[in-house]
């Protein structure tokens, strides 16, 4: 009977791989007086690379190929239109060989607006949901951009500098950050070698934070932390700035919380993490339980008032980190769980279950010490990773009990006291991650297997797993690794 509350899938716009050189995506238009539905099909001419839905009813369909075309359906995909006739100069290569659009920005405060980025200096805007578009000449490439939440005209952008485009002697090369006031038609230079920018909180709409370095000359460094790189912070659009927390390297503006990484003044390539909170932003220094090394952070969770923040202890390629929970206002925190698996990026295996309090799912490693003494290949074969969940917020992890029966009803010899049990697969692996929804209350779907430990190196004991009670008891539902989605129910 749970079998009807989801269904396991490819997405809704699937490429049809008979066809080698026309590709179709499938998409739902109808349903009959009977109930069933009816599929249309749409000739595109590659993979579907992304899909917006956009308008104010969210009625408009925006889709990518993986050539750069943009096709849109403005009644719910019943009908679909190529637009790249509509956006002038759009099928023109650029200087690389480039055709099309690179990226689509969709302003979330009012979804009429999309911004259509190309591969060189041309880009291409709607402000009516694609109805018309307008060709933005003599801007410039672009490297990163952020609309603003509330004002949907407000734009600020990256670009590497010219010095970066010298082939024979790179010098000079930084990135700079622009301005646009005016949803890209005009741009304004607010500061150049920058390493992270923002706007800011959304009671206050003229706030921008960058991190930028003191030094403006020779290339400029990335992937380390810098004493001499500082957090600035701006309440008139960067018409006037100041040094807001001096070293600061990154930040990450959460809830109603600013967290920084400050670079140490005293140990190379370790940092200290510094919490702002309130409207005056009052900092003080993230208090670990225990004096250890701190050279990464990655915060898990806020939405529950404490933050849940997973700290690397070890080198920056380390593959695990401890997490800690801190007390309400950010500032002390207390361990939760050890040895949490992450990688090279800072993602780590850790996942609230959405819609309900103090449910969550990790991994952790259970021989840390083998792992930092073998290579990524030895890892794999060695690495003893298990999956935990915890219903009181951190408070306590335990295994997972495992199904008693797999998909055909055959019983599974597969108990917590022989040391047996789930394991599920997070954000680290390739295959499906631990997935749950805001409007799908205790249901969660996995991939993984049963045994003492999470099989990383997926050698075929994969099989897909489904919780209706919040991770209380699994059930094996389907053989294998696959695609899933929890249906509109």
């Amino acid at each position: 009977q749970f079998l009807q509350f989801f269904v396991i899938i490819y997405p809704i716009l699937c490429m049809k791989k008979e066809l080698p050189k026309k590709n179709i995506f499938n998409h739902t238009v109808d349903k009959t007086d009977q109930g069933t539905v009816v599929v249309g099909e749409y000739v595109i001419d590659s993979n579907v690379e992304d899909v917006r839905w956009i308008g104010k009813t969210n009625k408009i369909i925006i889709v990518k190929s993986n050539l750069g075309t943009i096709y849109r359906s403005s009644d719910d995909g019943r009908n679909w239109e190529n637009q790249m006739d509509k956006m002038l100069g759009s099928t023109l290569e650029d200087t690389n060989g480039n055709i099309g659009i690179s990226e689509i920005y969709v302003s979330e405060a009012n979804k009429n607006y999309i911004f259509f980025k190309g591969h060189g200096n041309i880009h291409w805007t709607t402000t009516d949901g694609g109805d018309s578009y307008e060709m933005l000449a003599g801007s410039f490439p672009i490297k990163q951009m952020v609309l603003h939440d509330s004002v949907p005209e407000w734009i600020l952008a990256s670009k590497w500098s010219d010095g970066c485009k010298q082939v024979d002697l790179v010098q000079n090369c930084s990135i700079d950050v622009y301005r646009s006031l005016d949803f890209g038609r005009s741009w304004k230079f607010l500061e150049s070698y920058v390493a992270q920018f923002s706007f800011g909180r959304e009671k206050y709409p003229k706030e921008i934070f960058i991190v930028s370095y003191e030094i403006k000359q020779g290339d400029q460094k990335f992937g380390s932390w810098d004493k001499k790189a500082n957090l600035y912070k701006s309440s008139d659009l960067w018409e006037t700035f100041s040094i807001f927390i001096s070293r600061g390297n990154r930040y990450l503006l959460q809830d109603k919380r600013l967290f920084v990484a400050v670079a140490s003044d005293k140990k190379d390539n370790e940092v200290e993490l510094v919490v702002a909170k309130d409207e005056q932003l009052k900092y003080e220094v993230g208090k670990l339980p225990f004096d250890v090394h701190e050279h990464s952070y990655t915060i898990l969770d806020t939405s529950q008032g404490a933050v849940f923040l997973h700290v690397n202890h070890g080198n920056f390629d380390t593959p695990f980190g401890n997490i800690y929970l801190s007390d309400s206002d950010g500032w002390r925190y207390t361990l939760s769980l050890k040895n949490n698996r992450r990688d090279q990026n800072g993602r780590c295996d850790f996942q609230k279950i959405q819609g309900l309090e103090g449910i969550y799912v990790a991994n952790y490693i259970e021989n840390p010490e083998f792992i930092e003494r073998h290579d990524n290949e030895n890892q794999q074969k060695h690495e003893h990773a298990i999956t935990v969940m915890t219903f009181d917020k951190g408070g306590k992890w335990s295994r997972i009990k495992a199904p008693t029966r797999d998909v055909y009803g055959n019983l599974l010899d597969c108990s917590l006291q022989n040391g047996c049990s789930l394991h599920l697969h997070g954000i680290t692996s390739e295959l499906g991650t631990f997935y749950s929804a805001q409007t799908a209350l205790g249901l969660i779907l996995a991939t993984g297997n049963i045994g003492n430990f999470l099989d990383v190196s997926h050698s075929g004991s994969i099989n897909t797993y489904f919780s209706r009670d919040a991770g209380q008891t699994w059930f094996e539902v389907r053989k294998g690794s696959h695609i899933y989605e929890f249906g509109d129910h």
